[in-house]
């Protein structure tokens, strides 16, 4: 998260991409990670990094509180997701000033 696609447009192949596991049965249909907004899309694509990251985050909470999991594991998890994104990528994330 952000995706593999999004990454690679900021030089982070997929091998060195920060990710989480979420359920997906392969073969077969369902299971989170196909509900996740940018799932076989480019939907965050034309996104800044840290927006791009920022509503992945959210998505992934979205769906784990459809589905009653989102407790303390998922949340820790998504806020250690945010800091290695951050501290494995600190020029893909940093914080850039309003004009």
């Amino acid at each position: 998260m952000p995706s593999a696609k999004h990454m690679e447009q900021h030089g982070v192949s997929r091998r060195d991409g920060i990710a989480i596991n979420m359920e997906q049965p392969v073969p077969g249909t369902g299971g989170r990670h196909r509900e996740t907004f940018t799932y076989g899309t480019q939907a965050d694509a034309k996104m800044a990094p840290r927006d791009a990251l920022a509503a992945g985050v959210r998505d992934a909470r979205k769906i784990y509180q459809k589905d009653g999991l989102y407790g303390t594991k998922i949340r820790e998890g998504l806020q250690e997701l945010i800091e290695k994104n951050k501290g494995a990528h600190p020029e893909v994330f940093k914080k850039l000033r309003k004009k």
